[in-house]
């Protein structure tokens, strides 16, 4: 699965401060089964139904809604979002820590895919 590498890539951080790792996803959502014996210390939150879910997945309306109800479930004072291809540098966490301890508002950069 794509999310193995993004879920591996979060989880061997040189030091990294305490994050808790979310993943929401639509039941029935394939290959997932898997993860969740593989990754225990991630959170996996899964949804019965979207508002924005369509059948024929033309829309990507339901990835906005999955974030956002990631972002309900943290409980953490700073929140990251990434995608499940990424695969994140070794000191990502501890950076992003960092960068919220200056002077700016908001912290981030251009995704690429």
């Amino acid at each position: 699965s794509i999310l193995r590498g993004c879920l591996e890539s979060l989880l061997m951080q040189d030091q990294p401060p305490l994050v808790e790792i979310i993943v929401p996803y639509l039941a029935g959502t394939a290959d997932i089964s898997r993860l969740l014996t593989d990754f225990p210390e991630v959170i996996f939150l899964q949804l019965q139904r979207l508002r924005s879910y369509k059948v024929d997945k033309s829309g990507r309306e339901h990835h906005d809604e999955l974030r956002a109800c990631g972002i309900r479930a943290a409980r953490g004072e700073i929140i990251a979002l990434t995608e499940d291809y990424a695969r994140l540098d070794s000191q990502w966490c501890k950076e992003i820590v960092l960068s919220h301890k200056k002077p700016f508002a908001v912290i981030g950069g251009a995704i690429e895919n």
